[in-house]
């Protein structure tokens, strides 16, 4: 059944509907190589589920991809020039992708607009490496500062101004910026000294989430090694564990309360895992719930996939996102009564009237574009829909 505690509170017709919970375990994987490629690395996901990729084996070099979750294609990185090797990590809802360039020494981060590139590295460092970018311009990642021990920084870069923040917590020794949503909430990870966290926190990984104002909670899930990888409007932020020694991976998709430390349990059948697969890698998540990253095989082999919620998941996150938008009752009535009654013809396990309702809804969306909704809003209410 369909999870429908929000729009019950608005739309009076919900009352006395009975829901039920779903478990994560519900996800249907798909994965993908490029056909010239033995194997290949996901990243992060936008609204249009496209998919920054690259190509992984140890005897060619890499080269940037973005697949197209829908079509099940492929589209190349423009090429830098001068022979340089281009990954890319992050893409935002406009298409705009960021990720690094190296000359086979040391790295430079990207911006890329179309075929344009903007470089940058941070004031400094050796190497610089961009992850995210969000739907305001603002870029996450992190910058090599020393190679012996190896030391970095977070940091996010304001595409406009040029400007960076540093994003080092106390203790940390090893930092990775990553999810940026677009509130400027970042996730990412730490290699934190013991003690670092709270009195008497061991060595090792942590999540934390950085609110805008610089407020950082840190977090582990099943007091497991921790890296945070993506966050979406909504506050979900996905990424991955593993035990000490790195025998396992497993992905897990979590809410943080913000306080300075939450230790975060989650069930064993609410963590995310590609079947067949010895380890599963989350790096994005989109509005719509959609979940992006890597799988490894037993070999080590990696392929990039594109996780899929169930229907009636999907359904609810295309709710909240509407209710996200604050919009006038009425107007945003007018939206939700139509994902509701999607919701109900799904749960009867009347499909096509399900997707007469979303088709009612694109088309409602398409209407309303940049009159009662914004471009930006009535584009996403289409994709999501469409997914």
């Amino acid at each position: 059944m369909f999870n429908l505690k929000r729009i019950r509170q608005s739309l009076a017709l919900l009352a006395g509907l009975a829901f039920a919970t779903l478990t994560q375990a519900q996800y249907t994987f798909t994965t993908f190589v490029h056909p010239s490629a033995t194997g290949m690395q996901g990243w992060g996901i936008n609204s249009a589920l496209r998919v920054p990729a690259n190509t992984a084996s140890s005897t060619t070099p890499v080269t940037g991809f973005v697949y197209d979750y829908s079509t099940d294609s492929f589209t190349p990185l423009p090429s830098p020039g001068g022979g340089l090797i281009s990954s890319a990590v992050g893409i935002n809802n406009a298409g705009v992708l960021v990720g690094a360039y190296t000359d086979g020494s040391f790295y430079k981060a990207y911006v890329l607009t179309g075929s344009v590139y903007d470089t940058f590295s941070y004031p400094g460092s050796l190497s610089t490496f961009a992850r995210a970018i969000n739907n305001t311009g603002l870029v996450t990642g992190y910058a090599e500062l020393s190679t012996a021990p190896l030391m970095t920084t977070g940091y996010i870069r304001d595409t406009a101004s040029g400007s960076f923040t540093a994003i080092a917590p106390a203790g940390a020794v090893f930092t990775i910026a990553q999810g940026v949503n677009d509130a400027g909430v970042v996730v990412g990870g730490s290699n934190m000294v013991p003690g670092a966290v709270y009195p008497g926190s061991p060595i090792g990984p942590y999540g934390w989430v950085r609110q805008p104002s610089g407020v950082i909670t840190f977090f582990r899930v099943n007091g497991l090694p921790t890296r945070a990888r993506g966050i979406n409007n909504a506050g979900e932020i996905v990424g991955w564990i593993s035990d000490a020694a790195g025998t396992f991976v497993q992905s897990f998709k979590v809410t943080v309360s913000g306080t300075p430390y939450e230790d975060i349990t989650v069930p064993a059948a609410d963590l995310i895992e590609a079947p067949g697969f010895a380890r599963t890698i989350a790096e994005g998540i989109n509005d719509a719930g959609f979940i992006s990253g890597s799988v490894y095989d037993a070999a080590g082999v990696s392929q990039g996939f594109v996780a899929a919620p169930p229907v009636p998941m999907l359904l609810e996150g295309l709710a909240v996102m509407i209710e996200g938008f604050n919009l006038p009752k009425g107007i945003a009535n007018s939206f939700l009564v139509k994902v509701a009654a999607a919701a109900k013809a799904f749960d009867k396990g009347d499909i096509d009237a399900a997707c007469g309702n979303l088709k009612a809804l694109i088309n409602h969306a398409e209407a309303q574009s940049g009159k009662k909704l914004t471009v930006a809003q009535a584009t996403a209410i289409i994709n999501s829909a469409t997914s």
